[in-house]
């Protein structure tokens, strides 16, 4: 399994999933050792508040239990780990990622909870081979809501259909 499939289809679920808060998704880098990859999310509030998801070499400390909902806005560090791991829940992208878990990361986390909060995923291939992202966030000018403005949202079917949403520049993922 390459960073590059994995981006991909973590790109593709979350075009899939028509999430009204997320008002763009891109991907970045090369997935390579050279140009090291990420996706990026850019959400409805906060006047360009993104999260990111990167390659990562940082400890696992721990496997955390995946929520039922999504984090509200102001949980920014949590917000696009959590969501991630519910789209791969309906997508199975079994062909490409074996397996994947959300995770706490050592040094990673508000102060006084470094290691304990949802701060990354990590997935495995159908190769076997393990890849950890970390989550990272920018937030706007304005400060992002305190409660999920869109409690009512539910991940639709469609996810499942993630390889409709492959880009053209992407793909490694669709080849499986």
């Amino acid at each position: 399994m390459q960073l590059a499939q994995v981006l991909d289809v973590i790109a593709a679920a979350l075009d899939a999933s028509g999430h009204p808060d997320i008002a763009e998704v891109r991907r970045y880098g090369q997935g390579t050792e050279q140009s090291p990859g990420g996706v990026a999310v850019r959400w409805q509030y906060g006047n360009g508040a993104s999260s990111y998801l990167a390659d990562s070499r940082l400890k696992v400390e721990s496997v955390l239990p995946t929520p039922a909902r999504i984090p509200a806005p102001q949980e920014k560090l949590s917000r696009l780990p959590v969501f991630v791991v519910q789209l791969l829940d309906v997508a199975q992208p079994t062909d490409v990622i074996r397996s994947w878990e959300l995770v706490a990361l050592a040094d990673i986390g508000p102060k006084g909870q470094s290691g304990t909060v949802p701060a990354g995923v990590r997935l495995v291939g159908a190769d076997g081979k393990a890849i950890v992202l970390h989550a990272t966030y920018g937030s706007g000018q304005i400060k992002e809501p305190e409660i999920d403005p869109h409690p009512e949202y539910q991940i639709p079917s469609e996810v499942t259909s993630w390889k409709k949403h492959l880009r053209v520049n992407a793909p490694s993922a669709a080849q499986r």
